[in-house]
């Protein structure tokens, strides 16, 4: 209940930013019993002048224009406030959830409200607040928010029209929905499905998930044959060689459930008598990877049957696929990781790894999150620069992979976002650790091979001192791209010019090394240690004198920083400085004893 509660909190708000009163909003009220049209809620919902998403057991009524003009102000960080009421009767109980959100001063929050019953109205006033994380709305109609919890509501009407949202939900309903979770099943064929356990699964689903029998009970071979042939497009003798490898006659009957595995359809392309619908799995409110195709044929009389389920190469960015990417890694022992997957009993997820896709960069170089081997908790994250000749090279990020990503820096958990590509960088978005990335600029080699140490002066420490001071500058840069304030972002700019600067002079002459211990080992380290809390305290929009002095403090400082970094580089040249000096005095006196100057 909190969290579809948090949902419904968060559609409310969302509405309300935009103001849509009356009831023009409403679709449709099909199948909305009376006693909920007539209450005082319903009315009072109706009557919202802000943005206002209605549902009756989930099912939007509302247009979703109000809602996504509202959360387009909200990401934009503009004030703006959403609220969303669902009207149940489910279970012999009736009641309604109701969720407010709203962003005022860039600071996001969300009420969530429980009645029972619809005699009542919702009274905001005296319900508490609670801190909103990130606001996301996919083209799937799930509008949720991130916190520690997801709160995921769907907001698109089936009559809404938004970018054919209506024949896209109706796809999902005929097709994917009557196989249940047999979605995640992959199969060229019918005749692939060589469990009984699959059986009976999909058996439980196209019948609606009705549970005739008892955990262990044995079900007639010839009851499953008669709704499974109606269902697939397999013969009679395949079918109960499948169901019954051993002549029993029966099967014994399974009731697990399964994992929970929320799709949408994209769209539906007609061949001959074959219909393929295209297809994505929507956790977290994420936007799909539309990577899986479903295959239905369809008989002169309407009727179909499914004759496959299986993976298609998705195009993501000029022309490259998942699966040529997958191609042109093979052997190179990195694994594309488009999203880290969530542990199930003894393996992974795979429906999980749908999300984290390739980015393009601005020269034509794919930038593809990967790990190194298997998925295990704590790999390392890595970003793999690929171009389309099968050169590549790779960049460690400071994440790293398990049921959730870890944030090595600040020892923050959460799932990712989201990926974002830049001119030079690629972005890794988690709940809590916001632009985690890596630039690639200062990586890329004159012949791109792969690279897993960025540095060869030739002395061990000096490399790792030097790949230190590399990925505490990226860190640096990351934090500087989510910084907003502009004179800030100067002296930070300031700080990385001259510690990249730095790590060139130290390469180039790793002699040099020992004048820059102490900024390698102190004043970066804690440079960005400072500026990490800073933007941490900026994120949560923490307010009060204390955090107010830090701030100021932190601004007021940056650029004696900056200077102080810079000073550090002048020092690495001044000695060639005094021996360029004498080498022009020398060659002054020359010069004059020649009778030349």
């Amino acid at each position: 209940m909190k969290k579809r509660g948090w949902i419904l909190l968060l559609a409310a708000v969302l509405l309300l930013a935009v103001g849509c009163g009356g009831s023009e909003k409403i679709l449709s009220t099909e199948g909305v019993p009376q006693e909920v049209l007539q209450s005082a809620q319903y009315k009072a919902a109706l009557a919202e002048e802000t943005a206002t998403g209605i549902a009756y057991n989930y099912v939007p009524l509302t247009d979703s224009a109000p809602v996504r003009a509202a959360v387009k102000k909200m990401q934009a960080g503009e004030d703006a406030e959403l609220r969303y009421y669902n009207f149940y009767d489910r279970n012999d109980c009736q009641g309604i959830d109701g969720m407010r959100l709203t962003v005022k001063d860039g600071v996001a929050a969300f009420q969530e409200a429980s009645l029972t019953g619809y005699g009542d109205t919702v009274d905001w006033e005296n319900v508490l607040y609670q801190q909103a994380g990130e606001i996301r709305l996919n083209s799937c109609g799930e509008l949720s928010i991130i916190d520690s919890v997801d709160y995921i509501y769907e907001v698109f009407s089936p009559l809404d029209t938004y970018e054919d949202y209506n024949k896209r939900y109706e796809l999902t309903k005929t097709y994917l929905d009557p196989l249940g979770e047999g979605r995640t099943l992959k199969f060229s064929s019918p005749e692939e499905i060589t469990d009984p356990w699959w059986w009976s699964r999909l058996y439980f689903f196209v019948t609606d998930w009705k549970m005739d029998y008892p955990e262990g009970q044995e079900v007639p071979i010839e009851e499953l044959e008669s709704v499974l042939l109606k269902w697939f497009d397999i013969s009679e003798e395949t079918l109960r060689s499948l169901l019954d490898p051993d002549g029993n006659g029966a099967m014994q009957w399974v009731t697990d459930m399964g994992i929970y595995c929320p799709c949408f359809a994209k769209e539906a392309v007609r061949e001959g008598d074959l219909l393929r619908v295209r297809y994505g799995f929507t956790f977290n409110g994420r936007e799909p990877n539309y990577n899986r195709e479903l295959t239905v044929r369809i008989a002169e009389d309407g009727s179909w049957k499914y004759v496959s389920n299986r993976t298609v190469p998705t195009e993501l960015e000029n022309g490259v696929t998942a699966m040529s990417i997958d191609g042109m890694l093979s052997g190179s022992g990195w694994q594309p990781l488009y999203t880290c997957p969530v542990p199930e009993g003894d393996g992974y997820n795979e429906v999980f790894s749908t999300t984290m896709s390739p980015r393009l960069l601005a020269d034509g170089t794919m930038a593809i999150p990967v790990i190194r081997g298997d998925y295990e908790d704590g790999k390392t994250i890595a970003v793999v620069l690929l171009r389309l000749d099968g050169s590549y090279t790779a960049v460690e990020t400071p994440l790293t992979c398990g049921g959730w990503m870890r944030n090595v820096f600040d020892n923050t958990i959460g799932r990712d976002t989201e990926t974002e590509a830049t001119r030079e960088s690629i972005i890794i978005r988690t709940e809590y650790s916001q632009n985690v990335g890596t630039v690639f600029g200062y990586y890329q080699p004159t012949r791109v091979v792969e690279t897993e140490v960025p540095f060869h002066t030739g002395v061990e420490d000096v490399d790792a001192m030097l790949a230190d001071i590399q990925q505490k500058l990226d860190t640096l840069h990351s934090l500087n791209e989510s910084l907003p304030d502009p004179q800030l972002s100067a002296a930070m700019t300031r700080m990385e010019k001259a510690g990249r600067s730095i790590v060139e002079a130290v390469e180039a002459n790793p002699e040099k090394a020992k004048q820059v211990r102490r900024f390698a080992n102190y004043y970066l380290p804690d440079a960005v240690n400072v500026l990490q809390q800073y933007a941490k305290l900026a994120k949560q929009g923490v307010r009060g004198e204390n955090a107010a002095a830090i701030r100021t403090e932190v601004e007021h400082n940056a650029a004696s920083i900056a200077t102080a970094f810079e000073n550090q580089l002048d020092a690495l040249y001044a000695a060639e400085s005094m021996d360029l000096s004498a080498d022009i005095t020398v060659l002054q006196n020359m010069l004059k004893g020649q009778g030349l100057s």
